[in-house]
Protein backbone atom coordinates (compact mmCIF):
# COMPACT_ATOMS: atom_id res chain seq x y z
CA UNK A 1 0.00 0.00 0.00
CA UNK A 2 1.71 3.51 -0.79
CA UNK A 3 1.99 5.59 2.10
CA UNK A 4 -0.50 8.59 2.42
CA UNK A 5 2.38 11.38 2.95
CA UNK A 6 4.48 10.02 -0.16
CA UNK A 7 1.88 9.57 -2.46
CA UNK A 8 1.45 12.98 -4.12
CA UNK A 9 4.98 12.92 -4.69
CA UNK A 10 7.99 10.86 -4.78
CA UNK A 11 10.64 13.68 -3.02
CA UNK A 12 12.48 12.31 -0.79
CA UNK A 13 14.93 13.94 1.36
CA UNK A 14 18.91 13.57 0.82
CA UNK A 15 20.33 10.44 2.89
CA UNK A 16 17.67 9.26 5.45
CA UNK A 17 15.57 7.89 3.42
CA UNK A 18 12.55 10.06 5.13
CA UNK A 19 9.54 11.66 2.41
CA UNK A 20 10.56 15.38 2.27
CA UNK A 21 7.31 16.61 4.14
CA UNK A 22 8.36 14.76 7.25
CA UNK A 23 11.38 17.58 7.68
CA UNK A 24 10.92 21.19 8.74
CA UNK A 25 12.28 22.29 4.97
CA UNK A 26 12.38 26.13 4.01
CA UNK A 27 10.17 26.92 0.98
CA UNK A 28 10.30 30.72 0.55
CA UNK A 29 6.55 30.95 -1.51
CA UNK A 30 4.96 28.54 0.88
CA UNK A 31 5.81 30.21 4.04
CA UNK A 32 4.98 33.59 2.24
CA UNK A 33 1.53 31.95 1.30
CA UNK A 34 1.29 30.76 5.23
CA UNK A 35 2.39 34.31 6.53
CA UNK A 36 -0.45 35.55 4.14
CA UNK A 37 -3.57 33.00 5.11
CA UNK A 38 -2.24 33.66 8.81
CA UNK A 39 -2.73 37.43 8.05
CA UNK A 40 -5.71 37.71 6.45
CA UNK A 41 -7.24 35.13 9.38
CA UNK A 42 -6.26 37.88 11.55
CA UNK A 43 -7.65 40.43 10.10
CA UNK A 44 -10.80 38.41 10.13
CA UNK A 45 -10.92 38.19 13.60
CA UNK A 46 -10.80 41.55 13.94
CA UNK A 47 -13.47 42.60 11.70
CA UNK A 48 -16.25 39.89 13.16
CA UNK A 49 -15.06 41.44 16.55
CA UNK A 50 -15.62 45.06 15.12
CA UNK A 51 -19.05 43.59 13.77
CA UNK A 52 -20.06 42.47 17.07
CA UNK A 53 -18.90 45.33 18.77
CA UNK A 54 -20.94 47.42 16.07
CA UNK A 55 -23.97 45.30 16.17
CA UNK A 56 -24.07 45.67 19.97
CA UNK A 57 -23.83 49.40 19.97
CA UNK A 58 -26.76 49.24 16.99
CA UNK A 59 -28.95 47.23 19.56
CA UNK A 60 -28.46 50.00 22.56
CA UNK A 61 -28.97 52.66 20.40
CA UNK A 62 -32.63 50.70 19.08
CA UNK A 63 -33.61 50.11 23.23
CA UNK A 64 -32.81 53.70 24.12
CA UNK A 65 -34.77 55.31 20.66
CA UNK A 66 -37.48 52.61 21.44
CA UNK A 67 -37.91 54.04 25.17
CA UNK A 68 -37.29 57.32 24.09
CA UNK A 69 -40.16 56.68 21.90
CA UNK A 70 -42.96 55.03 24.21
CA UNK A 71 -41.82 58.10 27.20
CA UNK A 72 -43.06 60.50 24.25
CA UNK A 73 -45.85 58.38 23.40
CA UNK A 74 -46.75 58.21 27.44
CA UNK A 75 -46.47 62.41 27.59
CA UNK A 76 -48.45 62.85 24.58
CA UNK A 77 -51.02 60.28 26.07
CA UNK A 78 -51.30 62.10 29.58
CA UNK A 79 -51.34 65.85 28.05
CA UNK A 80 -54.44 64.30 25.45
CA UNK A 81 -56.09 62.96 29.06
CA UNK A 82 -55.27 66.27 30.21
CA UNK A 83 -57.18 68.42 27.61
CA UNK A 84 -60.09 66.28 27.71
CA UNK A 85 -60.31 66.76 31.68
CA UNK A 86 -60.17 70.46 31.10
CA UNK A 87 -62.75 70.61 28.14
CA UNK A 88 -64.91 69.20 30.29
CA UNK A 89 -64.92 71.20 33.41
CA UNK A 90 -65.39 73.67 31.25
CA UNK A 91 -68.45 72.26 29.52
CA UNK A 92 -70.06 70.92 32.56
CA UNK A 93 -69.24 74.87 34.21
CA UNK A 94 -70.90 76.15 31.17
CA UNK A 95 -74.85 77.24 31.63
CA UNK A 96 -77.39 74.88 29.89
CA UNK A 97 -78.96 76.31 26.88
CA UNK A 98 -82.23 75.25 26.22
CA UNK A 99 -83.03 74.12 22.82
CA UNK A 100 -85.89 76.35 20.57
CA UNK A 101 -87.60 74.84 18.12
CA UNK A 102 -88.20 77.96 16.41
CA UNK A 103 -91.54 77.93 16.28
Amino acid sequence: MLHPLKGPTSFECDGCGHHASFHKMENRQDEETERRWKDADASDERLQSNMHKWSEHIKEQKKRLENEIARIDKERADDTDDVVEVVEEVRDRAPKRRRTTGR
